[in-house]
């Protein structure tokens, strides 16, 4: 009897959990299929025109002075003024005092100088004089031609040669004198101060370092697709070529002047000059050496481009484009210049083409999008 129990209950617990299972199945929801449907993206397209269009090449370069002077004494004595002008960063205009040295000894010599004139006039209007009473005694009392000697032409020339060698002096008197002043050579601004007033300073010392504010260079490093887009590698052809210079809002009309003869070591790279007008350190938009500008140069004039947001492009030469059905295909196109805001394209679109703009996550060749902007 306890064996026939041990083995009645398992079976019993059994039919109860199939009958359950079946009074579940015939009670519960029946399930139902749906049908999967596809959610096309959304994406943003534009319509591309074929245009004329300007190539414009930029490239950042450091203002730099066209050229720098060494301001040296030109005389001998103490320092005895040393103008702020040569402060560094001071601006000054041409012919402004810079220095001014001890000129007792010049004055001194161009005192003498002008004495030895005196004299040496005094002493050929004399000596005319006596040759002009000389030459009227022998046209009363003479015969014939008058001797050089009677009528006193030695005399007469060596009183000449002095007066020439006097004024000879003088001059270069005064030329020691206006020695003890230095002025500016031109308008421009100073880089460094190289002396102090009350120093002795010989003919040639350094006073300071100036440089010419009227023109002003821009060193801006081109690579060879740069030339290849300015549409020449002869530097000359170059010359003349527009550059816009800005610093922000603030622009500047340059031109490039040359390039440079050989290629940096360090960069690799080919360097063009461009030319900018200075202006007054006075005013808040002058420029200063050591300045970081950004250059546009003038590049060559393209018949037909088409130009698309940089972001479009997927690699160097593929975007996709979406056809009349909104589908989605990846193309090549040739690049011609890229900026990082704007493409040129020059073949591999038609006018009129829609490419797309948005990037896609999951992309499948053929694939159907919504159009954001159909209406474009």
């Amino acid at each position: 009897m306890k064996r026939f129990l041990q083995f009645l209950i398992p079976v019993a617990l059994i039919a109860v959990g199939l009958g359950a299972k079946s009074l579940f199945v015939a009670t519960g929801p029946e399930a139902t299929i749906q049908e999967v449907v596809y959610d096309k993206p959304l994406v943003e397209s534009m319509v591309v025109q074929v245009q004329e269009h300007q190539l414009n090449i930029a490239a950042w370069g450091e203002v730099q002075a066209a050229s720098t002077s060494t301001v040296v004494a030109r005389s001998s004595g103490e320092l005895l003024q040393l103008s702020q002008k040569l402060l560094p960063g001071a601006s000054f205009a041409k012919g402004d005092l810079l220095a001014r040295l001890d000129d007792t000894d010049a004055r001194d010599n161009l005192a003498l100088a002008e004495s030895q004139v005196a004299q040496a006039r005094a002493a050929l209007e004399l000596e005319q004089a006596q040759a002009d009473a000389a030459k009227e005694d022998w046209e009363e009392f003479g015969q014939g031609e008058a001797p050089a000697v009677v009528v006193r032409e030695p005399q007469l020339a060596a009183a000449r040669a002095s007066l020439a060698a006097a004024n000879a002096q003088l001059a270069m008197a005064e030329t020691q004198l206006s020695r003890t002043e230095v002025r500016a050579p031109f308008a421009g601004r100073s880089l460094e101060r190289m002396a102090e007033t009350g120093q002795w300073v010989a003919p040639g010392t350094p006073l300071g370092r100036i440089y010419p504010t009227a023109t002003l260079e821009v060193r801006l490093p081109l690579t060879r697709r740069d030339l290849d887009l300015l549409g020449t590698t002869d530097a000359d052809s170059l010359s003349g070529r527009k550059v816009l210079l800005q610093d922000g809002e603030r622009i500047w009309q340059a031109q490039l002047n040359r390039m440079e003869a050989s290629v940096d070591p360090g960069t690799r790279l080919l360097e063009a000059i461009a030319t900018v007008a200075g202006e007054s350190s006075n005013l808040p938009g002058a420029l200063t050496p050591g300045m970081f500008l950004r250059g546009t140069i003038e590049g060559r004039q393209l018949e037909q481009a088409i130009l698309i947001p940089s972001t479009a492009l997927l690699d160097r030469n593929q975007l996709r484009m979406i056809d009349g059905g909104n589908r989605v295909h990846q193309v090549e196109v040739e690049l011609i210049h890229d900026d990082g805001v704007t493409a040129v394209i020059g073949s591999g679109l038609e006018d009129g083409s829609r490419i797309l703009l948005t990037p896609l996550a999951l992309f499948v060749e053929g694939m159907e999008v919504t159009l954001v902007n159909a209406e474009d």
